[in-house]
């Protein structure tokens, strides 16, 4: 899936709201503070056309239920995270 994300020509999170959602990440230093955060961020994924739209809440779930089997895959949520971000969103 990695190498299917990696060369897609336009990422998952588009090239124009990569800026303004790393300037929202950048914002965030509590879960309190994400959770104030969330509207904002999905209006900014809400502007993607709903194929990209569709295809990042499926990767997303995916991801989610891969999680849950951290004991089995050793990969917990931060480095699932780190694999994946840049394959989604790039500069």
């Amino acid at each position: 899936m990695k190498l299917f994300l990696r060369e897609l020509p336009v990422p998952l999170v588009t090239y124009d709201l990569y800026q303004p959602l790393v300037d929202i990440a950048a914002q965030i230093d509590s879960e309190e503070n994400l959770i104030q955060k969330l509207p904002e961020i999905k209006s900014l994924l809400d502007q993607l056309a709903p194929c990209y739209n569709k295809s990042l809440h499926f990767v997303c779930s995916f991801l989610k239920d891969i999680s849950a089997y951290e004991e089995v895959t050793k990969m917990p949520v931060n480095n699932l995270a780190i694999v994946f971000a840049s394959n989604i969103m790039r500069p």
